[in-house]
């Protein structure tokens, strides 16, 4: 079964550090707790089942040859459709580059999932794009990770021993206005980024070189440190900062909050036997990394993706250890929670499994979140009594729409004969939800998808988007022409 794809979550789940040794918690960013729900709890509450069912599949695009294309992150555009980053591999290697590498990918649909542009962005090592947004002039920002020092890179250093974190803006159609790279020698990784109010851009990421930004040391034991850097409009560096922590992080993402400042996401990890950690914090617009604390929790969690909360504060998911599921199982329960604009843990939230279960992607809707990941667990096969897709013990992409505090309104499952996972949410206007990712299975929910793509030869996998219809004031499905029979 292919594994999560690199360079953000198979370095998570495989990478192991120890507890981290916090240099103070500092004073987190202040403000009125803004999420509903719950108060505080010292356990985190299974969620129970879901009471309604879920919405109809308006539609379901498959994208790609067949040649290892996905999608790691899908956000909604002004004009009603989506965009969307990941990688695709190169099935042979035009103009020098060796067959295999990965390519960074950028897909902008229509509201129906028509394409209305592609661009990849490529060198001669692996490149991936991890995450992308519509920027205030219409246009188009991508953040990600390249191994490569030329091709669409040669704006960068020149190719190091490690790999790069690379930002790149594109126009309303896609052409590329610039791209430009950070890192030193060693390896830098992709995390979140936002567009600032004068069009430069605030992102974070980790670090194991000492060119990465501001107080960043080398590491070659590779315990990476949390890094944040403030470009300009053309992507030229203003100013950045380091936090090394003894143990490294992992995943960091950043959401925006009111007054100015985001807060960022990320997980501490473990390498001897005991528990990794969930971590907050708050970062300035100049990049200053502040107020850094643990969110009080025992036992192993693992933070993968936050959205934003009205009024402030964030919502995140992830995964559980061992103490909520089967101890053979390094995720073994999926995670939801919600901080507070002041970092207070307002609510958590499980989906224990009996294998493999974690929320990749979240994001806030009307009334609550939605939240997407993969299950190799029967819990996805039994989500609200449905099953879609084929019997393989395979992962399925798991979807879970929640309300503000937390309790689920409905959950399902996409599958077919292969292996599948969501790595993103997206809520749409009309009430809507979209997720996307990537899956090797020609049959199931997947059928169709397939069917269009038509991938020649062998495939080993290929990216797919689910668009599901909004739900009507009952909290009932609402029916759609084209929508997949269950």
């Amino acid at each position: 079964m292919t594994r999560l794809a690199p360079p953000l979550f198979a370095a998570a789940l495989v990478a192991a550090l120890s507890f981290p040794v916090w240099g103070g918690r500092g004073s987190p960013a202040q403000g009125p707790p803004s999420v509903a729900g719950e108060p505080p709890a010292r356990r985190p509450l299974p969620a129970p089942p879901a009471p309604g069912r879920p919405p109809a599949i308006m539609w379901l695009k498959g994208y790609g040859e067949g040649r290892g294309e996905g999608f790691n992150s899908l956000e909604p555009t002004a004009d009603g459709g989506l965009i969307a980053a990941g990688k695709a591999e190169w099935a042979k290697g035009p103009g020098g580059r060796r067959a295999g590498n990965d390519r960074a990918l950028i897909v902008k649909f229509d509201g129906e999932g028509g394409i209305e542009f592609e661009r990849e962005l490529a060198g001669s090592d692996s490149d991936w794009a991890m995450s992308a947004l519509q920027t205030s002039d219409g246009g188009y920002a991508v953040m990600g990770v390249t191994g490569s020092g030329d091709g669409d890179f040669k704006a960068g250093p020149g190719k190091s021993a490690g790999r790069d974190v690379f930002l790149a803006k594109l126009d309303p159609v896609g052409e590329p206005v610039w791209v430009r790279t950070y890192g030193g020698k060693l390896d830098e990784s992709a995390g979140g980024f936002l567009e600032e109010p004068d069009g430069g851009f605030l992102f974070v990421g980790t670090a194991e070189s000492v060119g990465a930004g501001k107080g960043c040391a080398d590491t070659p034991d590779m315990q990476p440190q949390l890094f944040a850097v403030k470009v300009d409009r053309d992507g030229r560096e203003t100013s950045s900062s380091c936090r090394g922590l003894r143990n490294g992080v992992r995943n960091v993402k950043l959401v925006r909050a009111p007054g100015g400042y985001a807060l960022l996401l990320g997980t501490a990890m473990d390498r001897g036997g005991g528990d990794s950690f969930a971590f907050a914090g708050s970062l300035g617009p100049d990049a200053g990394i502040s107020g850094l604390r643990e969110i009080p929790a025992g036992g192993t969690r693992m933070a993968f993706a936050a959205s934003a909360v009205r009024g402030g504060g964030l919502a995140g998911a992830g995964c559980m250890g061992t103490d909520a599921g089967n101890a053979r199982e390094f995720c073994p329960a999926a995670w939801l929670f919600a901080l507070s604009s002041g970092l207070e843990l307002q609510w958590e939230r499980y989906w224990p499994g009996e294998r493999e279960t974690l929320f990749n992607g979240v994001a806030r809707s009307k009334g609550g979140f939605v939240a997407a990941g993969q299950s190799s667990s029967p819990l996805a096969s039994k989500a609200s009594g449905v099953k879609r897709g084929g019997a393989s013990a395979d992962h399925k992409a798991y979807i879970v729409m929640a309300d503000s505090g937390g309790a689920p309104l409905w959950e399902t499952a996409l599958g077919g004969s292969g292996w599948q996972k969501a790595e993103t949410a997206a809520a749409l206007a009309d009430g809507g939800v979209a997720v996307a990712g990537e899956t090797n299975s020609p049959d199931g929910d997947f059928s169709g998808a397939y069917r269009e793509l038509r991938p020649p030869g062998r495939m080993s996998s290929y990216a797919f988007i689910a668009r599901f219809a909004p739900r009507n004031e009952q909290g009932q499905g609402v029916e759609a022409s084209g929508a997949v029979p269950e």
